[in-house]
């Protein structure tokens, strides 16, 4: 299946607003995805803000889902400060990510 950035992006955005404060499966596996296949910067920068809007309003859910999307809050973070140091767009790593995956 062939899906563009921007559509993926979407998806990916809309299903962290679904997850966020759900106590299922549900925020565990869309956590592992974007860990997994990797997201745009404009994507990245707005999961942070929702997974920020959530803990300020104490919705993160679940102990155990808080701690996962604290986990994943910093990584993003982290992931933004390489990308700006060493000039790499994780923008075209997450899209080589998906490439190989398609191929598969």
């Amino acid at each position: 299946m062939n899906i563009s950035d921007e559509d993926y992006g979407f998806l990916i955005c809309c299903s962290v607003r679904y997850c966020l404060g759900r106590q299922s499966y549900a925020p565990n596996w869309i956590q592992s995805i974007i860990r997994k296949h990797g997201v745009s910067d404009k994507t990245r920068g707005n999961i942070l803000k929702d997974i920020e809007d959530a803990e300020q309003d104490d919705s993160l859910g679940a102990w155990i889902d808080k701690k996962g999307w604290l986990e994943l809050k910093q990584e993003l973070i982290e992931v933004n400060g390489i990308a700006k140091e060493d000039g790499r767009g994780t923008k075209e790593t997450s899209k080589k990510k998906r490439t190989e995956r398609q191929k598969s």
